[in-house]
């Protein structure tokens, strides 16, 4: 009797009348040995045992001798881990030549099979990672028809007039020793048989004594699991076990066994076949039939082998019975997915020269699903198609795209009944009706007037729509070649030899030029309102068309005319590949202006005619003020602004190279931190510096008549500053700054006032900036200039840039930038002086 057992019966004896309370409280203390409860009473307990009438001693002397002391534990043999059967090593077994053809034919099962989906065997990852150990399985429930034999334990609770435990053991010759009865056969009963007769004779025999059988410990017996196991071997088992209970026991069944022909041998003669499938997929273990000592459980080698991929719920390698059909294949796949095609499927099937063949199985006809399968068949199970039909879609710049159910006479004002479902900006002179024309489904286009549709439901332009139409509505605010992309692309591959690709080309001014599909009859007029329109400029007298012609076989032409719009209403008809221009009006180049700004009697943006000139536009603004300074003009234009700008990303990179190259050698030569440190400020600068284009101008002499005029370009803007006082000095000096004009002090006088000269100043090249813009560089000596107008005056700049072979070394680049970037900022000081539009 186990440990645990005993302990159970023990509680059941102690559970009337004084004992309970002995029987609570060595529960309490977590007793694990039954006789350890006899030990440990006290004499108090034996008191009150007695007064209810109960025999202590007689007791637990019964509990020790049935007991027999501890169960000694099993000693458990360990195994390794286990791989499941489809990724066990090859060295796990000796392959032989068997092995190898087997291996060849997954091999070309799977081939055959879908190359998106690569099968394995079904069923042998059942036994991956089992079993822990080889020990015999104990733990089953015993069911009343379990069959006694020698080795069973019974345990035998007497209540009644006596009060005790006995555990009785079947002896080899089927019977047991028991008290008062004498010798009692029980080998041969089943559980409920014995148990019955046994509470019979105690109720005739022992008057006033009752009792409660259970069986207590079983006999273990030996079986041999043999053939393709993954431990072939003996096995000590339980008497309760089954055919897969010693599978589970000895690991199961190696990559090769056969999992749909397990035999059960006793006495030489096959009893019963198991077959794990029915195990497996329906949860039948009518044939899994208990052992009996000595069982053998023969694995043989797999048989036949057949695969099914596709559109089935669970495709893998199966086992194949024989006489199984394709049916009974599909069953063993879990059966069909929805969205199977059962029309559609095709069963590989190797002939007798060495080749592969194919059957067409259609899994609804009678015919195909008996038919009977055969080694190396592979059924594959196609799904239905996700092309969908009898649809229509509606798409492009709507509120509600998407797929719609077609039916018989379904219009395009049943997609688009009423304005209110058409979104804001929405083009009612252009939508498109993109058409697969059977039997391949090629495509054709049709223009449609969606004005037309709506206003008259069921008229001529409410078009019958066929399935898989596709209706595309366009906005007059955006481009159409995103929705038309694919459809021109469509037609393009389409195209066959000797045909032209159905589309066209428009150009010049138009809303939307591009490629658009040719429909159906189309003219010019409804190639230029699938564009979008005209734009305000076009030129309707002369409307220019390229065409190809293919008429001749031995090479293509091409030709030019021209078509009025105005005489003809665009009812010119197209052909493919045909380019359309749409010209501009003559001499029209839209609006043009200029901005006045600053000391002008009335500033503002002026329009001007081409070819006028700036004095021209200066006169209708009215002149200038009283306090205009005309020599400090301030002239820009947007080309020379463009073109600066380039020039100033030039020379960003340029200088970005020249100091990565001086700073690898100052590194090698000892930096000169002060140098380097003017370089990246300098570059700094030029990396937030704009562009202004300035144009310098002599606007005075302009006024006067003494210079040539200068004829205006769109974006032009002249900024007229008023007077000053001030002679500015920027650059190389110890402290750059502004100071009245004296008309006593010369250059060196202003260089002075700022502090005079740092270490890095080109003395020999500081130049003057007139308020014009003009620069003025020193001829002869130090400080001195050539002429009269050279000389300082109010609203000039002095400039003292970098020397780039003073005392400190800098890049020779230096130079050229930091002109440039004192140049810029006296532009842009001039231009965010004025706050005026």
């Amino acid at each position: 009797m186990t440990i645990f057992h005993s302990l159970s019966k023990l509680r059941q004896i102690l559970l009337s009348g004084a004992v309970l309370l002995f029987s609570l409280q060595a529960q309490s203390q977590g007793f694990s040995d039954p006789s350890a409860l006899c030990d440990d009473l006290t004499p108090a307990n034996r008191a009150m045992a007695k007064s209810a009438g109960h025999n202590v001693d007689e007791l637990c002397s019964s509990l020790k001798a049935s007991s027999g002391g501890q169960v000694k534990e099993r000693q458990l043999t360990p195994i390794e881990p286990r791989k499941t059967i489809s990724s066990m090593s090859d060295d796990r077994y000796d392959r032989d030549d068997r092995d190898d053809r087997d291996d060849r034919d997954n091999q070309i099962l799977n081939d055959r099979s879908s190359p998106r989906e690569r099968l394995k065997q079904f069923g042998y990852d059942l036994f991956a990672g089992t079993p822990e150990t080889f020990a015999p399985v104990t733990n089953i429930p015993v069911s009343p028809d379990y069959l006694l034999g020698p080795g069973d334990t019974l345990e035998i609770l007497f209540y009644g007039k006596t009060n005790s435990v006995i555990s009785l053991e079947i002896n080899r010759d089927g019977s047991v020793s028991f008290p008062d009865l004498g010798p009692v056969t029980l080998a041969g009963l089943t559980f409920a048989e014995a148990k019955g007769m046994l509470q019979a004779r105690i109720a005739a025999q022992m008057i006033g004594v009752q009792a409660s059988i259970s069986l207590g410990e079983l006999r273990s017996m030996q079986i041999f699991v043999l053939g393709e196991a993954f431990k072939p071997g003996a096995y000590t088992v339980s008497s309760l076990s089954t055919i897969t209970h010693a599978l589970f026991v000895s690991g199961g069944v190696n990559d090769i066994a056969s999992l749909r022909n397990i035999q059960l041998k006793r006495a030489g003669k096959t009893v019963a076949s198991f077959d794990l499938y029915d195990l497996l997929m329906l949860g039948d273990t009518s044939n899994d039939v208990r052992l009996q000592p000595s069982d053998v459980i023969y694995i043989p080698t797999r048989g036949d082998l057949v695969s099914i991929a596709g559109a089935v719920l669970r495709p893998a390698i199966y086992e194949l019975k024989a006489g199984e059909k394709v049916v009974d294949l599909v069953a063993l796949a879990g059966g069909l997915k929805a969205k199977a095609s059962v029309e559609s499927g095709r069963l590989d099937r190797l002939d007798g020269n060495g080749f592969t063949t194919v059957l067409d199985i259609n899994l609804d006809q009678p015919q195909s699903q008996q038919l009977v399968l055969k080694a190396g068949d592979h059924l594959q199970v196609d799904g239905i198609s996700n092309r969908k039909k009898k649809i229509v879609t509606l798409g492009g710049h709507v509120d509600y795209p998407g797929n719609y159910a077609w039916k018989e006479g379904l219009r395009a004002s049943d997609l688009i009944g009423n304005f209110d479902q058409l979104p804001p900006l929405v083009d009612l002179d252009f939508a498109l009706l993109v058409r697969e024309v059977p039997p391949v489904g090629d495509l054709e286009t049709l223009s449609v007037d969606l004005r037309a549709v709506i206003m008259e439901p069921g008229g001529v332009e409410d078009v019958v729509l066929s399935p898989r139409d596709k209706l595309l509505i366009f906005s007059t605010e955006e481009s159409r070649a995103p929705e038309l992309s694919e459809v021109i692309a469509t037609l393009k591959r389409q195209a066959r030899s000797g045909e032209l690709a159905q589309f066209v080309t428009v150009s010049g001014d138009v809303r939307y030029p591009g490629e658009y599909p040719l429909t159906k009859g189309m003219t010019v007029q409804e190639l230029v309102a699938a564009a979008g329109g005209l734009a305000e400029a076009a030129y309707l007298q002369s409307v220019e068309i390229n065409r190809i012609d293919l008429s001749n076989s031995i090479i293509a032409s091409s030709s030019a005319f021209e078509v009025n719009l105005m005489a003809s209403g665009g009812d010119v008809f197209l052909q493919p590949y045909d380019d359309v221009l749409v010209r501009s009006i003559p001499e029209y180049r839209g609006k043009n202006s200029i901005s006045l700004q600053g000391e002008v009697v009335f500033p503002g943006e002026y329009v001007f005619a081409r070819g006028e000139t700036l004095a021209q536009v200066i006169e209708r603004a009215g002149g200038f003020t009283n306090y205009a300074d005309v020599n400090a003009a301030f002239f820009s234009r947007e080309v020379l602004r463009e073109a600066e700008a380039k020039n100033l990303v030039r020379l960003k990179e340029k200088m970005q190279e020249e100091l990565a190259v001086e700073q690898l050698d100052s590194v090698a030569e000892g930096m000169d931190t002060s140098a380097l440190a003017l370089q990246r400020d300098a570059l700094k600068q030029l990396d937030g510096a704009k562009a202004i284009g300035r144009l310098v101008i002599p606007l005075q002499s302009i006024i006067d008549g003494r210079e040539n005029d200068i004829i205006l370009a769109s974006g032009d803007k002249l900024i007229i500053p008023q007077f000053r006082q001030e002679v500015t000095v920027i650059g190389q000096v110890q402290r750059p700054t502004s100071h009245m004009f004296r008309s006593d002090r010369q250059l060196k006088d202003y260089l002075e006032m700022s502090g005079g000269l740092k270490r890095a100043a080109d003395k020999r090249a500081v130049y003057l900036v007139k308020s014009s813009g003009e620069v003025i560089v020193p001829r002869r000596g130090l400080f001195k200039f050539n002429s009269k107008s050279s000389e300082i005056e109010p609203g000039d700049t002095i400039v003292v840039p970098v020397d780039p072979d003073g005392s400190v070394k800098v890049i020779p680049l230096m130079a050229e930038v930091s002109r440039i970037l004192y140049e810029l900022a006296l532009g842009a000081a001039a231009v965010n002086s004025f706050s005026n539009p």
